[in-house]
């Protein structure tokens, strides 16, 4: 007999459904195309025009409370560097979404603005991997889409 290995939990799953939401968003408002790219470039998708130019880079953060619960917007050290990263190296704006339960925000990466960084993260999931350095980043920096 073959035993079968018991099926993995995706955490990611339920939150594809609300990624590609906010990625519909963004291409409707701004008449551009978005492609999801690897986990290797650190962010989720980049933006094309319609002639096949390169926007810009975005990431897309799922929150599930309003947008005012906090005073900042927190992302992993790491996903901080990658985006720095993407935008020395192309010299192209990369863009910080945040769903909230009442509002799409969003953050352009700017080297001058000031960030916190702090020992933190999730722990609703009850894993030592999610606890890291964390980048906070202030609310007065995002403006709604």
């Amino acid at each position: 007999m073959i035993a079968l290995a018991p099926k993995k939990y995706n955490i990611e799953s339920p939150f594809v459904a609300v990624e590609k939401l906010v990625c519909d968003k963004i291409e409707n408002k701004y008449d551009l195309i978005l492609k999801k790219l690897k986990m290797n470039y650190h962010v989720d998708f980049a933006a094309f025009d319609n002639d096949g130019s390169l926007r810009f880079f975005g990431e897309i953060k799922c929150r599930y409370f309003n947008h005012d619960k906090y005073e900042s917007a927190m992302v992993s050290a790491f996903k901080y560097l990658g985006i720095k990263e993407i935008h020395d190296t192309f010299n192209l704006p990369v863009i910080l979404y945040c769903q909230y339960t009442d509002k799409l925000m969003y953050w352009r990466f700017n080297t001058s603005d000031k960030i916190e960084l702090k020992w933190g993260g999730r722990t609703d999931r009850n894993s030592s991997k999610d606890i890291e350095p964390m980048c906070h980043i202030p609310m007065r920096y995002f403006q709604e889409l």
